[in-house]
């Protein structure tokens, strides 16, 4: 009544998963007229299981005094307490894979081409080699990643987390030496990540977008018993709050 008291929150959340995930592959060597052919082919199938059991007690009464604070005083309310507003958010998540992978050596080009099917992705890229040493390449990628549970609201699936990657780079290896020079320009996007302008919970939850883009270099080398090696790199990112990524620096070497 004086306003010295205030109502205390509390929050209880067990949350349990089950996993099992299998993954078989097989590879194939062979050649049909002037191209020479590396085959994978295989399956992948996971199941993940949760259970999540939030309750939230909002603003209960006490007598927890804000001028002059006792920590401790206040009993943690009874698990019929919380049982009495207990939701319950459980998901079963499937998966089955189907993918393929060819890569083709057809003289002096080797070409790379890769299909996955349940989300679907591809891959695509091609190499070239010459008698110095030198081999460029250019590549694209898409790749994606399950995201398990529920939005607590609709109920529905999660979206898979997606990317989509772009690289053209070169390596030089002069003939008859130990030298590795690399070089590489690369554009990556993430999308479906958690949206950082919605509320918890909320469906759209996963319109957060990242990108990182970026060179590379290294170079390799052995003189006598010595091993040098030297990288530079310059990287801009954005995460899906808009700024860069603390975690990746945006010049190293």
């Amino acid at each position: 009544p004086d306003g010295t008291a205030i109502g205390r929150s509390w929050f209880d959340g067990p949350a349990s998963s089950e996993q099992y995930a299998v993954d078989a592959r097989a590879r194939f060597q062979f050649a049909a007229g002037a191209i020479d052919h590396e085959l994978l082919v295989g399956v992948n199938h996971q199941d993940v299981a949760t259970l999540t059991e939030p309750a939230f007690l909002y603003a209960l009464p006490t007598t927890f005094n804000v001028l002059d604070p006792q920590y401790g005083q206040d009993p943690i309310p009874g698990a019929d307490v919380f049982d009495a507003v207990r939701g319950r958010s459980a998901s079963d998540t499937e998966t089955i894979g189907l993918y393929v992978n060819d890569q083709d050596s057809v003289g002096d080009y080797v070409l790379t081409a890769g299909l996955r099917y349940d989300a679907f992705s591809f891959l695509v890229g091609v190499l070239y080699k010459t008698d110095i040493g030198l081999v460029r390449y250019i590549s694209y990628s898409e790749s994606f990643q399950p995201v398990i549970g529920v939005v607590l609201i609709t109920n529905d699936a999660f979206e898979p987390q997606e990317g989509e990657h772009w690289e053209i780079g070169f390596k030089y290896q002069p003939t008859g030496t130990r030298t590795y020079v690399t070089a590489a320009c690369f554009d990556i996007e993430q999308s479906n990540l958690p949206n950082p302008a919605d509320l918890p919970f909320a469906p759209s939850q996963q319109l957060g977008v990242a990108s990182i883009r970026g060179f590379e270099f290294e170079g390799q080398t052995t003189i006598g018993d010595f091993f040098l090696d030297a990288n530079f790199s310059v990287i801009d990112t954005e995460d899906p709050d808009g700024v860069k990524f603390p975690s990746i620096p945006e010049r190293q070497g």
